[in-house]
Parts: structure tokens; C-alpha cells; sequence
């Protein structure tokens, strides 16, 4: 199985890309998996047990964005954007990425 973080997403294709384009920066290997639906949540939690890199990204169609790792119960990810922008989507990409490769984390918008 090829390692890879998995990112299942039921949310707007401009958020996708930008994740994608986050994980893409850190180069780190990613599947998208399209999902009819479900909460950011649930798909990140999903995602993060699929994945062989212990990672998954949730996208749900309301623009949130989550990243979470398969130790960590579901109501406790990694981290969540509540803003459906193109940056913070693009940071949740970067983030997952960063937790694969035990980097500093950034979580906030930049100044």
C-alpha cells in the first residue's frame, strides 16, 4: 500500500485544490476520495484510518476543514479551520503534510 495521506471531501472543488496544492508544497504523496456526504469531522477521522500514513484531511460541503491523525480520538484532530478560504484550506494542506513529516505546525493566518 502506497503511503499517502488521504483527504475525503463532500466540499467545494476551489477548497480541494488548495489542499491539494498544500500537501503538494511539503511533497507529500495524497489520495482524494469524493464523499456524497458527511460532516468535516467524520470524514477527516475516516480518512485518517484509511490512510497508511496515519493522516486524513476532512473537507465537508460548509467549507470546513479538518486534519486529523488515526490516535487521536474524533473530537480531538490536529486541527480545524472553521474559515472556508483558499488560505486556509491551502494551510490544512501544509499542516497534514507537516504531521507526516514531524514539522512545527502553523496554525494561524499569516500577519
Amino acid at each position: 500500500m502506497k503511503p499517502r495521506v488521504v483527504v475525503l471531501t463532500s466540499g467545494p472543488l476551489d477548497l480541494l485544490r488548495e489542499i491539494c496544492a498544500g500537501l503538494e508544497e511539503e511533497g507529500v504523496p495524497f489520495e482524494v476520495v469524493p464523499q456524497r456526504t458527511g460532516t468535516a469531522w467524520d470524514l477527516a477521522h475516516r480518512a485518517a484510518n484509511r490512510s497508511p500514513l496515519q493522516v486524513g484531511v476532512g473537507l465537508d460541503a460548509t467549507g470546513l476543514t479538518i486534519v486529523h491523525h488515526s490516535k487521536l480520538p474524533t473530537e480531538k484532530p490536529v486541527s480545524r479551520d472553521q474559515a472556508a478560504t483558499p488560505q486556509a484550506a491551502r494551510r490544512a494542506g501544509r499542516n497534514a503534510a507537516r504531521v507526516v513529516v514531524s514539522a512545527p505546525l502553523n496554525l494561524e493566518e499569516p500577519a
